[in-house]
């Protein structure tokens, strides 16, 4: 039987080492890890590319990627530093689409 997500990530975030072939759990990791290790996922086509899933997220966290299947210290500010502006866009879209259904009528009655 499949665990609540909190446990799943609690699980994730006893370990002191992580390598992750998903990204998710990659992520869970970066808030508590000491070093983590990846491992790109095939393209969803099931080609022989890779998805690029993981080194996208690495250049947006921390600016630049880490070689793959290899153990890698982190600079955790950077991860504080992405969570935050994380936080700011969310609140930014949450803002704008409060907005923009502020000015929307709705249909008379028919």
């Amino acid at each position: 039987m499949p665990q609540p997500l909190d446990r799943t990530i609690q699980y994730i975030q006893q370990h002191k080492k992580v390598y992750s072939t998903r990204l998710h759990p990659l992520l869970c990791a970066l808030t508590s890890a000491e070093g983590v290790a990846y491992s790109e996922q095939p393209a969803e086509d099931a080609t022989s590319f890779v998805s690029g899933k993981f080194r996208s997220m690495l250049i947006d966290i921390f600016g630049r990627t880490f070689p793959e299947k290899a153990f890698f210290a982190f600079d955790r500010d950077a991860v504080a530093r992405y969570k935050k502006r994380v936080r700011r866009n969310v609140a930014a879209v949450g803002a704008r689409l409060e907005a923009i259904l502020r000015n929307v009528t709705s249909a008379p009655p028919a």
